[in-house]
């Protein structure tokens, strides 16, 4: 099992400068996640990431492959993670 050291995500918390409501995601993501066959939770991450040309961070691997394949080229939207401890 793999533990992230607490502190990544406490510091990963401190990132956050902004909240967006679902409603001003929903839609584009929900044509998202039918394209790429992904979940319309995740999707909402990709979407809102794009916007705001911003780094996705997470540890679903699968997030981060789509996000790979799927960000424009040169966009700030890459797969990023924490080192995590095993």
């Amino acid at each position: 099992m793999r533990i992230l050291d607490v502190r990544l995500l406490d510091a990963a918390i401190e990132l956050v400068g902004n909240y967006a409501p679902a409603r001003e995601l929903y839609r584009e993501a929900y044509a998202f996640s039918c394209r790429w066959n992904h979940p319309v939770y995740d999707s909402m991450y990709l979407i809102l990431a794009r916007r705001n040309d911003a780094i996705l961070v997470g540890i679903d691997q699968r997030m981060r492959d789509l996000a790979g394949r799927w960000a424009p080229p040169n966009s700030a939207v890459r797969p990023w993670t924490f080192e995590s401890k095993t």
